[in-house]
């Protein structure tokens, strides 16, 4: 019976419980091995797990570059993508979620008008100020789960984090 525990013991990976030990590898023969190849799996599924984020830095890596004003209008795409995605995925009978999308819409049609009627410099303020408002409403919907998949709730933060940080360094720029 001790030689089965022992043999059982030994084929289950040992986890660090502190920070410190994280970046060690346990001890003892042929773990070194194994704490690799589960080091090496973490990382490649934490990747994977992450790819809506890796998705939308590509697809604004040009801003990064170039950044650029968006007009106030932009600001009205973001919750009309709520609002059909939740009407495709069913989400209106959840009580709550078409309130708060309405809500939603509501605001950011009136920063996107005070934006238009402001202009000029201050009107893209309020702009780069919509975008970063924006991430921070992708940010609940990703933690919620609910309206839209988390896929495209993470992705969508990163994109509106993206676009508010660089229409403030075209701002600042310029």
């Amino acid at each position: 019976m001790a030689e089965l525990r022992t043999a059982v013991a030994s084929t289950i990976p040992v986890f660090p419980t502190t920070d410190t030990a994280a970046s060690e590898p346990p001890t003892g023969a042929g773990r070194t091995a194994r704490w690799r190849s589960l080091t090496r799996h973490r990382l490649t599924r934490a990747l994977a797990h992450r790819w809506p984020a890796g998705l939308a830095l590509l697809v604004t890596a040009d801003n990064w570059a170039s950044p650029t004003l968006l007009g106030a209008y932009t600001l009205l795409v973001l919750p009309v993508g709520y609002l059909v995605i939740g009407t495709l995925r069913r989400q209106w009978g959840v009580p709550g979620n078409l309130r708060l999308q309405l809500a939603g819409l509501a605001g950011w049609s009136a920063l996107a008008l005070l934006a238009m009627l402001a202009g000029g410099t201050t009107g893209a303020w309020l702009v780069a100020f919509g975008w970063l408002a924006h991430a921070g409403w992708d940010l609940l919907h990703l933690r919620s789960r609910q309206v839209v998949p988390r896929a495209y709730a993470e992705c969508c933060v990163v994109i509106d984090a993206v676009l508010g940080i660089t229409i403030m360094l075209a701002l600042l720029a310029g």
